[in-house]
């Protein structure tokens, strides 16, 4: 496998007004696959630290490539973290009397406290594994004394139809318990479910077709931005008009089984399915029941599907 190459720069200046210009352009080339991205900033003095105006450009990034020259940095296995250049010495424990509520308070900062100010994001293309290409990704970080917000990041998702739009922000309120908090809300209109089962597996028709709208909405809450990420939680509801479901697209049956439960079910089964004719029922009454209507039902167009995932937030 091609190992990729690499070239990182850095370079920076300082004016007679104390702002400091930054350029660092990434370039990553695996197996003739080129990857860029160049942040070019200005940080401007103020009273409570620097304000920042930037941009993030690229005309294609490849996230697997970046992931996997990370992976060259990261510690293997049975080699002292020493060896590394990494301090095997655990940091001294401070030890500090009891805090009133108030004097904790007083040193819950955010992890950004010093800066603020915008930078603005421009991307062509973004590619990851075998998932849709993102393409014309715009949008913007805002830094706020006690805020960090993506606003207005919009996208393509493969297709002119498919379209993507997401805001979302960090909060940090040193008088909560739980200081952090996130919320997001994204919203993709007609994107193409389809492709994404076609790339997981291109030898088998794909288990949904159909163009979708998603919604999603993501809350979250902890003591540090780390326990923020680990608690966040939301929901996501996929709807769409007019496609095709192979949801219960199953392998073919097992031969009968004669105990006495699945003949319950087999005849209750029977019974219901009658309706749907004579030729059914008949079928039905010699064969595991389940199995055979996965079987009738194994491609099945509809007009309208929605499907809802929601996980709990998690709370402590």
């Amino acid at each position: 496998e091609a190992l990729p190459v690499a070239n990182l720069s850095f370079r920076a200046g300082l004016n007679d007004q104390g702002e400091i210009a930054v350029q660092a352009p990434v370039l990553v080339d695996r197996a003739g696959e080129r990857s860029d991205l160049t942040l070019a900033a200005t940080l401007r003095p103020t009273i409570a630290g620097r304000t920042i105006d930037g941009r993030i450009t690229g005309e294609h990034f490849a996230v697997d490539d970046v992931l996997f020259l990370l992976q060259a940095f990261r510690p293997r296995k049975g080699v002292p973290a020493g060896a590394l250049g990494v301090s095997s010495v655990p940091p001294p424990v401070l030890l500090s009397p009891r805090l009133t509520e108030a004097e904790s308070a007083a040193l819950v900062v955010p992890d950004w406290k010093g800066f603020t100010g915008q930078v603005q994001l421009d991307v062509k293309s973004i590619v990851y594994g075998r998932l849709p290409e993102v393409l014309d990704l715009k949008g913007r970080l805002v830094i706020e004394p006690q805020r960090l917000a993506l606003e207005n990041v919009a996208a393509r998702l493969g297709t002119e139809a498919g379209q993507l739009q997401l805001d979302g922000e960090v909060r940090c309120n040193a008088d909560d318990p739980q200081p952090y908090q996130t919320s997001f809300d994204l919203e993709v209109k007609e994107f193409d479910l389809g492709s994404i089962f076609k790339a997981m597996d291109p030898g088998k028709p794909p288990t949904v077709e159909g163009r979708f709208d998603v919604h999603g909405q993501a809350k979250g809450a902890g003591r540090t931005l780390g326990e923020l990420l680990r608690q966040t939680r939301g929901d996501l509801v996929l709807q769409s008009r007019k496609g095709v479901s192979r949801l219960l697209d199953r392998p073919p049956p097992p031969p009968p089984r004669s105990t006495g439960i699945v003949s319950g079910v087999t005849n209750t089964a029977a019974r219901l399915i009658d309706n749907l004719g004579e030729k059914v029922g008949k079928m039905v009454s010699y064969t595991d029941p389940t199995d055979e209507i996965a079987g009738m039902l194994g491609e099945v167009s509809f007009d309208q599907l929605s499907v809802r995932r929601s996980e709990e937030r998690r709370v402590g």
